[in-house]
């Protein structure tokens, strides 16, 4: 939330009993469906088969890029990735198929050596002119691993830590009631649109029920 169309994963792997070659690969799928619920809307998604509609690809070592297009209202999603490997000698290649991009890594790892792999991600949106969206995302991820995994924590943990300061609640006696209610706190802060044109999304992060749809009286 610090960096709204920002998201950053790091992983760390750690040989325990053998040494030898190890794999990342790491991949923008665009053959996603939503979870189905014809009778539910509560719960999932009418729609059935893909939503989204690949317009536009590009996939390089440094990482890649999905243009994307709703199939009914037309909105635009470009999502871009950007890798990285803190290793010191690794092979790089890509792959490219119709609904599928991604780099490969591979590396001689050794019995009990830490290596640490970061994925950053940038999703931006348009409802309608959605000229060189593509490009604003890519700038976006390059943006994010330049500033790296550490500043980009330091600054989504300094914004919680602010956030919790403010709004955290205390049920003394009741640790199941605090909880919820953290919890429901938590999704206001994920789910609440800033921009002037969003409201609060229905199911935010709890599911794909209402499909990002909000109401009147939210």
């Amino acid at each position: 939330l610090s960096k709204k169309h920002v998201a950053a994963i790091c992983y760390e792997i750690t040989p325990l009993n053998f040494e030898g070659e190890i794999r990342i690969y790491s991949a923008l799928n665009g053959d996603v469906q939503n979870l189905q619920a014809e009778k539910d809307p509560r719960v999932g998604s009418h729609l059935k088969g893909r939503v989204l509609d690949i317009i536009d690809k590009k996939i390089n070592e440094e990482g890649g890029a999905f243009l994307q297009r709703t199939k009914n209202t037309g909105f635009l999603l470009a999502c871009a990735m950007s890798n990285q490997l803190e290793y010191p000698a690794f092979s790089v290649s890509t792959f490219s198929e119709e609904l599928l991009i991604g780099t490969n890594f591979t590396f001689p790892a050794k019995k009990g050596e830490t290596i640490k792999f970061y994925k950053y991600l940038a999703y931006l949106t348009c409802k309608k002119n959605g000229d060189h969206l593509s490009g604003k995302a890519e700038k976006v991820v390059v943006d994010a691993y330049k500033a790296g995994w550490s500043q980009l924590f330091q600054e989504q943990k300094a914004l919680m830590a602010e956030f919790w300061e403010h709004a955290d609640i205390e049920v003394k006696g009741d640790q199941v009631v605090q909880q919820g209610l953290r919890f429901n706190a938590f999704h206001l802060l994920q789910s609440v649109g800033r921009d002037g044109q969003t409201n609060i999304a229905a199911k935010g992060l709890t599911g794909e029920g209402y499909e990002g749809h909000y109401f009147w009286d939210t």
